[in-house]
């Protein structure tokens, strides 16, 4: 099973009780944005002597635009996850300035970093500061040498899993 870092399936309802009011004005903001775009669009079109050539290119521009934004934001939060098999952790995020899958054994880790910690990983547009404020607590994987391995959302029974399957890990508070 997937553990995500920074999303969560929800409902719109959970969204306008459980979020952050930074995104909640953005999202108030966005969709009078793109109500003013659809005016613009309509005043275009019908001011414009090739209607066809007009509806494309700001069809286009809709689509790319305003559709496009949250599902790249969505598609973004949702890339960085883990996931625990019995020997090893698969973990997605950007190291180095690109995404990618790596294998990280268990064997490897020497600590884990909990209590009121940020994410080592994060989107880029935000910083781990914000994920802490809107996630809650971390728990950071650290090798020997103080390179950070993984991250995961803080939860007992995560924390309880990791000490049982990294047997060399030390928790760090």
């Amino acid at each position: 099973m997937k553990h995500y870092l920074f999303w969560k399936k929800q409902s719109v309802r959970e969204f306008w009780e459980n979020e952050l009011l930074a995104e909640k004005v953005f999202v108030i903001v966005y969709c009078i944005i793109a109500l003013l775009f659809g005016g613009m669009f309509i005043v275009c079109i019908w001011s414009t002597d090739n209607k066809l050539s007009a509806g494309i290119l700001l069809g286009a521009c809709w689509i790319f635009i305003f559709l496009g934004i949250p599902f790249l934001t969505h598609t973004g939060e949702k890339s960085y996850w883990v996931i625990f098999e019995d020997t090893f952790v698969l973990r997605r995020g950007n190291c180095k300035g690109y995404s990618h899958i790596e294998k990280i054994f268990y064997k490897e880790a020497k600590y884990l970093v909990i209590g009121s910690v940020d994410p080592y990983i994060s989107p880029r547009m935000v910083s781990p500061k914000w994920y802490h404020k809107k996630w809650g607590n971390y728990i950071n994987v650290v090798s020997s040498d103080k390179k950070a391995l993984f991250s995961v959302r803080y939860s007992e029974e995560m924390l309880k899993m990791l000490q049982k399957k990294c047997i060399n890990a030390h928790v760090v508070k």
